[in-house]
């Protein structure tokens, strides 16, 4: 741990930056090997969050496999839902960031969401000068007139499920225009993010020893 008054690349709001690897400096090894977060409403005033580390963290819920790979816990993607069930062609690793607002998705996966979403909001997407984000699919409509039970999720080994509402799916840019938390990856083998944006209302437990991530909605505020 240290202090720095330099950082180049990113505009961070918060007090710095905590990482969570594993490896021969981690602090989730020194402290136990355990560790849960819950991620309240990012973008809500008063909402709350946690980090437990250590042997008290929250470890509940639904469990996947994990593998470490240079420090890094990567989940093994099997299924998404868009309204169905539609299994990968083969199961994709992907990484959880808290670091990444928005997700990052290959090809197929970003367009199979994109027809879902299409079909929910039933309006043209803003194009041209009017677009206020380039890279992101936006709309001209308030969330209250998007269904909150949108159906939309990622399915994990194991049939751990991160299921995603209309306040995870899509970030306020400014008041009017929602734009989809989910970007898609240039290049077909970039890596694949799921952001903070997706994992709102989730605890999320780690239990590095065994290897295995538990994922439960809940309350954050608990």
């Amino acid at each position: 741990m240290g202090c720095n008054d330099q950082a180049l690349g990113h505009s961070y709001t918060g007090t710095g930056i905590l990482g969570l690897g594993f490896g021969n400096f981690s602090i989730v090894e020194k402290l136990g090997s355990k560790f849960s977060f819950c991620i309240g409403r990012i973008r809500e005033h008063g909402s709350t969050h946690n980090l437990i580390l250590g042997d008290g963290a929250n470890i509940q819920g639904n469990p996947t496999m994990i593998s470490i790979s240079r420090g890094h816990y990567m989940f093994q993607l099997e299924s998404i839902l868009v309204g169905e069930k539609i299994t990968l062609d083969y199961p994709l690793q992907v990484y959880l960031d808290t670091g990444s607002t928005i997700s990052h998705l290959s090809e197929g996966l970003y367009k199979d969401i994109v027809d879902k979403v299409k079909n929910i909001i039933g309006v043209e997407p803003l194009r041209g000068e009017s677009l206020p984000q380039k890279s992101l699919l936006c709309y001209a409509i308030d969330a209250s007139k998007i269904p909150e039970d949108i159906d939309i999720g990622f399915i994990f080994e194991g049939g751990a499920e991160l299921s995603v509402d209309v306040r995870s799916l899509f970030i306020l840019l400014k008041q009017g225009t929602l734009c989809l938390a989910i970007d898609e990856n240039p290049e077909e083998d970039d890596e694949i993010i799921i952001g903070a944006a997706a994992l709102q209302g989730y605890n999320i437990g780690y239990d590095i020893k065994a290897k295995m991530v538990y994922l439960q909605k809940q309350n954050c505020n608990m």
